[in-house]
């Protein structure tokens, strides 16, 4: 028989604490979003194109990662209550 351990409170503070990095990454994210944004009004050549475009591909990728966070957090939540469920907490 497969034993899982499970340390709900553990699991809540790992939870909050990539929650936590999730809005800072946002934020971030948001901030350099709309100041390169506003460098085109003084740099507007190939390479800030090319800087552009690339940037929207990571920032494509960042967006998966801060959506994936939340997923995982909803996951174990979800484990954390059901664990404590389990153990009468």
């Amino acid at each position: 028989m497969t034993r899982i351990e499970v340390v709900p409170q553990e699991l809540r503070v790992f939870c909050s604490r990539l929650h936590d990095l999730r809005a800072d990454i946002q934020q971030h994210r948001l901030e350099l979003q709309r100041e390169t944004a506003d460098i085109a009004a003084f740099w507007s050549d190939k390479h800030y194109e090319k800087f552009r475009s690339e940037q929207e591909e990571f920032w494509i990728l960042i967006q998966i990662f801060e959506k994936r966070c939340d997923l995982i957090c909803e996951y174990l939540s979800d484990k954390a209550t059901r664990g404590e469920a389990y153990l009468n907490l």
